[in-house]
């Protein structure tokens, strides 16, 4: 692998980041830029490399306008090019025999170890979910480095009732957050960030 890229290009795109609220729903996102953010998303790492996730790509007009009330009627939902549903599994669904199976097999783990360790989860969705955000952060951060902009959402009454409009079994998965892709429209306030002093400790 080549570490020949540009870091202040790199530092630059996550300056320039922001959680985008207007989005020109005349312009949309490439498939290839698509498929790109996908990979980004399905590489992420997740705690003992469990991928507890699945990533519903919604592109269609009609599945938008069925999700847009569900999610406190933000324009983000209508507007923007492509929605990204990242929902999580269950414990019900952790523990599935064939998810267990393809998940350990291909990694030569004990799966008795990884059965017990869920079964004592005191919150296993908020586990799993957590996962969730940091396919998102890349998701969003890849994102403007290709010149893409991005809004991450968790405003929705109901992530059962979010899941369910796409169809997803409730007793094996959860909407963790969604994410919204496309070209932002018009000016937006700049990023304002605490000094580094604020937030770094150096021990």
């Amino acid at each position: 692998m080549s570490h020949t890229l540009d870091r202040d290009l790199i530092l630059q795109a996550h300056k320039e980041r922001y959680a985008c609220k207007r989005f020109d729903a005349s312009r949309t996102v490439a498939p290839k830029d698509i498929e790109y953010l996908l990979e980004i998303a399905r590489y992420s790492p997740s705690s003992i490399g469990l991928e507890p996730w699945k990533f519903v790509v919604v592109t269609s007009p009609d599945m938008k306008a069925t999700l847009k009330p569900l999610c406190w009627n933000q324009p983000q939902l209508t507007d923007a090019s492509v929605i990204i549903v990242i929902l999580t599994r269950t414990q019900k669904s952790l523990l599935d025999e064939g998810y267990l199976d393809a998940h350990f097999n291909a990694r030569a783990l004990a799966p008795q170890w990884y059965k017990g360790f869920v079964e004592k989860m005191s919150d296993p969705l908020a586990w799993t979910k957590r996962q969730a955000y940091i396919a998102m952060a890349n998701i969003m951060s890849s994102a403007k480095m290709i010149g893409i902009d991005s809004c991450p959402i968790e405003g929705f009454d109901s992530s059962t009732a979010v899941t369910a409009a796409l169809g997803f079994d409730t007793t094996l998965f959860d909407t963790a957050v969604i994410v919204a892709l496309g070209y932002g429209l018009g000016e937006h306030k700049p990023k304002a960030r605490l000094d580094a002093d604020d937030v770094i400790v150096r021990i």
